[in-house]
């Protein structure tokens, strides 16, 4: 389990919530779609994504990029020592941060970081699915509250059995 922020371009024309609910069934089918091959990504697609990574590590540049042994069609940046995994899409990036722990003052800075050089380098908005709504850097306090409740109530793997 673990609290997750999505981010992608402010919709013109429909409500967040609703871009939101798009966006997570069309990942759902493409994720159930065991026939879909996955395709390079476009140059100008790629492109877009290195800056944001660029953007982020750069802000925050304890993450670590995720080197596969072969590409992917996506980015990942990961701070083991916070436990929060940044990763950029061709369209989208996305936050997750497992529950377990205190949310540290040097986690909420990260996430800062991370919406802001997402703002500023694609022009994403932050949807956050526990709260329900579009959450920006003046919503921290209310993620890590949100956050350390949930972790209360979350079991460490070792007990899921």
């Amino acid at each position: 389990m673990s609290y997750d922020l999505k981010l992608f371009r402010d919709p013109e024309g429909i409500e967040p919530e609703a871009a939101y609910e798009e966006l997570m069934c069309k990942e759902e089918s493409e994720i159930g779609d065991t026939n879909r091959s996955v395709k390079p990504l476009p140059y100008s697609s790629r492109a877009t994504m290195e800056r944001l990574a660029d953007a982020v590590t750069s802000c925050w540049p304890s993450f670590v990029r995720f080197q596969p042994p072969s590409p992917l069609p996506w980015i990942e940046l990961n701070d083991e020592d916070i436990q929060i995994q940044f990763s950029v899409y061709e369209q989208t990036a996305s936050i997750t941060i497992p529950y377990f722990g205190e949310p540290t003052d040097q986690l909420m800075r990260c996430i800062r970081c991370c919406l802001r050089a997402s703002r500023e380098e694609c022009g994403y908005i932050a949807f956050d699915p526990q709260l329900g709504r579009v959450v920006t850097v003046d919503d921290l306090d209310q993620i890590a509250q949100l956050y350390r409740g949930m972790a209360l109530k979350a079991k460490p793997w070792w007990k899921f059995w």
